[in-house]
């Protein structure tokens, strides 16, 4: 399809969102695009780095979240504004219910704002996930999916539970057919189908791999704060090293653990690294993983 406005790579674009039928965004890394004939051409509107959440609640009213504070629009797009009052970085997703009413998430933080974002609160009892990722449809039954807890809220966000069924299933998107039915897709060909308000029951999954398994950090690019997870058979005893492009030694994240079986995930804060290209290296009962990550400051 054609875009307009942007010169070299966008790179993957991994995140859509419509308004209607015919309107809506699309987001890469570094880009918002935006399209009002249902997709046969499309307008970039916004390049910033680190993108990785965008949420509408009318053809005007929007946000993103990058790799710093979140940005603001009121004109469908066209201009945006970075709210430098927000109180943190380094932002997962966002989701509003109307002009006024929002939440923003972040590693093991959920913020609301009842007033546009000039104020914005922290949710105490919302912690412990890593990436955090709103359900898609404006219903009072919202989740907030990623990495070991989910959670859940039955009235438009005011109060939220944690979804014991969903504990340590590491599930990346839910996404809403209606406010009692959808599904919860996760790692290794997890598929959870939800009915009646609540998790239930028809899950699917496909054999546990029975081998040791490093996956691809989350986000990546990151900044500054970035996901590794990793799988292993058995109980092990694992070590996870951070690595420069000289293969000089950066930092321990697992210093020869005990480990339990399954997946495990672990957060990397680069905060005091400069950009650039480094490796993460998991070391268990003989076997040597690695991957490479990007930091972009």
């Amino acid at each position: 399809k054609s875009i307009s406005g942007i010169s070299g790579n966008a790179g993957d674009f991994t995140r859509l969102f419509f308004i209607t039928d015919s309107i809506g965004w699309a987001i890469s890394y570094g880009y918002v695009i935006k399209t009002t004939d249902r997709g046969e051409n499309w307008q970039a509107q916004l390049n910033v780095a680190g993108l990785s959440g965008i949420h509408f609640s009318d053809s005007l009213n929007g946000w993103v979240t990058p790799g710093g504070k979140p940005l603001k629009t009121t004109d469908g797009g066209e201009t945006w504004v970075e709210q430098t009052n927000f109180p943190s970085n380094s932002l997962n997703d966002v989701f509003f219910y109307d002009s006024l009413t929002g939440f923003i998430s972040r590693s093991n933080a959920l913020y609301k704002t009842t007033d546009g974002g000039i104020n914005w609160s922290l949710i105490p009892n919302v912690t412990n996930f890593s990436y955090g990722r709103f359900s898609n449809i404006a219903y009072k039954n919202l989740f907030l999916a990623g990495g070991l807890r989910t959670y859940q809220s039955t009235d438009s966000g005011e109060n939220w539970n944690e979804v014991i069924g969903l504990r340590e299933q590491f599930i990346k998107f839910i996404r809403l057919l209606d406010v009692n039915n959808g599904y919860a897709v996760g790692d290794r060909g997890l598929i959870i189908r939800l009915t009646d308000s609540v998790v239930n029951v028809e899950t699917e999954r496909i054999n546990q791999p029975n081998k040791y398994i490093l996956f691809q950090n989350y986000p990546n690019p990151f900044n500054p704060k970035t996901v590794i997870r990793f799988h292993i058979p058995f109980i092990s005893i694992v070590s996870l090293k951070i690595y420069d492009v000289l293969g000089r030694e950066i930092t321990i994240l697992i210093d020869n653990e005990e480990t339990h079986s399954g997946t495990n995930e672990v957060e990397f804060d680069a905060s005091k690294l400069t950009s650039g290209i480094y490796f993460y290296t998991l070391f268990s009962n003989n076997k040597i993983l690695s991957k490479k990550m990007m930091l972009i400051k």
